[in-house]
């Protein structure tokens, strides 16, 4: 399916005590939106793009089995399908800071056919709300034939992308590839 190809991301997700260092889940499984809820600060497109592939989150409802530790399991979660188009979602509710995005940003390709290219995306989509999760306003600044412009209910007009706290989601297109230098 095609929508399927267009957005849908894997992940590899481990549930490890870091305690006894038990693997209790381990599953590929698919994501429309990869969700940077416990990332602190990515303060750069490296670093961005790192927790993109790579990202571990503590879990608080679970308790090992081996060793009985509940304050010691996390989750990590792997990118291992990157799909055309990569959502982003990052958690306004629970911490209401600016998050870092950048514009664009590389992820290794590594594979055979392009070794050492990267996968270069670009912002295209900034969504953002107001409100709390019983309700509220969403409003968007997207990419439109080359400029940015902000969509809202009451029209459009000219914008331009940038960190809020009110950031909610974000979208990226694959751009093209970048060979090795």
């Amino acid at each position: 399916d095609r929508t399927e190809r267009l957005f849908s991301a894997r992940q590899r997700v481990l549930t490890i005590c870091r305690h006894c260092k038990t693997v209790h889940t381990n599953a590929t499984i698919p994501d429309i939106a990869i969700n940077l809820f416990a990332v602190k600060y990515a303060p750069t497109p490296e670093a961005f793009a790192a927790a993109l592939l790579c990202r571990t989150e503590p879990v608080t409802d679970y308790k090992c089995g081996t060793c009985a530790r509940s304050d010691r399991i996390v989750q990590v979660h792997s990118l291992v399908r990157i799909p055309t188009v990569l959502v982003v979602t990052f958690n306004i509710y629970r911490n209401r800071t600016k998050n870092y995005f950048p514009l664009a940003f590389e992820i290794l390709a590594n594979t055979e056919l392009a070794p050492g290219a990267a996968m270069r995306f670009r912002l295209v989509a900034q969504v953002e709300h107001g409100g709390s999760l019983a309700g509220g306003h969403y409003w968007a600044r997207v990419l439109r034939r080359g400029e940015v412009v902000l969509a809202n209910d009451t029209g459009i007009t000219p914008a331009a992308f940038g960190p809020s706290p009110q950031t909610y989601m974000l979208f990226y297109h694959f751009d093209r590839i970048v060979p090795a230098v």
